[in-house]
């Protein structure tokens, strides 16, 4: 498990820009081959968190690999003469590599 704590000063700050980032991560090795990773970050002030979650397998190593990625964005949306809304984001992405072999070896 990692933690990191960055914070951002700024001097002098006239746009309220300085911030303290959050960034907590654990990645489980099931085998060198198969892994689940789960990372989270926060920024204070944009009032954002973000998830992500990776699922890995190679099962060709070393190129040939399926990565199931998940990413979660909560944030809250200020519009000038309208109320604050909370809003979300949630994306699913699937990659496959697979080794090709062209002509002889």
């Amino acid at each position: 498990m990692e933690y990191s704590l960055d914070i951002l000063r700024y001097n002098p700050d006239t746009t309220s820009s300085s911030t303290i980032i959050n960034v907590a991560s654990v990645i489980y090795y099931f085998t060198n081959d198969l892994w689940v990773r789960m990372f989270a970050q926060n920024n204070t002030s944009l009032d954002r968190f973000y998830f992500y979650g990776l699922f890995g397998w190679r099962f060709k190593p070393p190129f040939g690999a399926l990565y199931l990625i998940y990413t979660t964005d909560e944030w809250i949306q200020v519009l000038p003469g309208a109320e604050d809304n909370k809003r979300h984001t949630r994306i699913f992405f699937f990659k496959l590599t697979y080794p090709i072999l062209i002509g002889k070896g």
